[in-house]
């Protein structure tokens, strides 16, 4: 009797086998659960967070996914600052210094760390990921450098490849720039978004506008692409500001935003090729979503 089960074990096993062998898909077939962390706002840019399952729409390579849930999700961490105190800085120093302490103490009921570097004539590190009291210290000693241009991309992509390093996922970069001083990085857009894409970083900036305009060199032109077109494709946003006195305002909008994310659990076919380009969208009128737009590894 024994020998006879063991018979038909060893039998059901192989047919699985054969069944498996001619059909190799099948393995492929069941979803596995991926995340993308996304924070809605409405048309005046407020965070909107009464939204379930059934408000998204998910869609990797154009192909949709079922939503399976969402939840509040944290806020990003690290929060690295990257903070524009070039020469034409200087008549906005006190408004920055008030801005970003104001910011980072409202940070400090959170769980998150918070990383400081400038970007007048060099990307400087003055704070590695800290807690948002530590954090403060360097805020209050910010001055401008003396003749100094903007490095702003290269800041960015410095921090983001540090970020990849650390194997640090889903932080969010926040930078402060003067739109009517020089920008002298040698880096571009294409670079910075590779820079960002590895990291899983998002990208924010708080741009304080010239009402003349700003540069129009070719770095200025790199500079202007980045904030306009890959802060959204990043999955962040650019706030602009046409005075220094609005630069707390800006970053305490920044801030109801950062802690607003949700969390969105989806599924997806386990295949072989991972998806490049991820798209998450909102059935409400009026609504806008702000996700990356590429999609996480298996």
């Amino acid at each position: 009797m024994t020998s006879m089960i063991s018979r038909v074990a060893v039998t059901l096993i192989a047919a699985t086998m054969l069944a498996t062998a001619a059909s190799p898909l099948l393995a492929q077939r069941s979803p596995r659960q991926q995340q993308a962390d996304v924070i809605v706002v409405d048309r005046d840019q407020n965070p909107v967070t009464d939204l379930g399952p059934t408000d998204f729409v998910v869609r990797e390579d154009g192909v949709a996914r079922e939503v399976i849930s969402v939840t509040p999700g944290p806020p990003p961490s690290p929060i690295m600052l990257l903070v524009d105190n070039s020469q034409a800085s200087e008549p906005a120093l006190l408004d920055m210094r008030r801005g970003l302490g104001a910011f980072v103490d409202a940070l400090a009921d959170h769980e998150v760390q918070i990383g400081l570097r400038t970007f007048g004539e060099r990307p400087t590190k003055v704070s590695d990921p800290t807690s948002p009291g530590m954090v403060r210290l360097g805020i209050d000693r910010l001055f401008h450098r003396a003749g100094s241009g903007a490095h702003m991309l290269e800041a960015i992509v410095e921090t983001a490849r540090e970020l990849e390093k650390a194997g640090t996922a889903g932080a969010a970069i926040v930078v402060f720039v003067i739109e009517s001083g020089p920008e002298f990085s040698q880096d571009d857009r294409p670079r910075v978004v590779s820079a960002l894409k590895a990291a899983r970083a998002t990208l924010w900036t708080v741009v304080l506008q010239s009402r003349g305009g700003g540069p129009t060199s070719p770095e200025a032109r790199e500079r202007a692409a980045v904030i306009g077109d890959v802060t959204a494709e990043s999955g962040g946003l650019n706030l602009p500001i046409l005075s220094s006195q609005s630069i707390p305002q800006a970053f305490e909008r920044l801030r109801t935003l950062l802690v607003a994310r949700q969390r969105i659990t989806y599924g997806r076919p386990d295949t072989l090729v991972p998806p490049e380009r991820l798209e998450v969208a909102s059935g409400r009128e009026g609504l806008r979503v702000l996700a990356p737009h590429w999609a996480s590894g298996q």
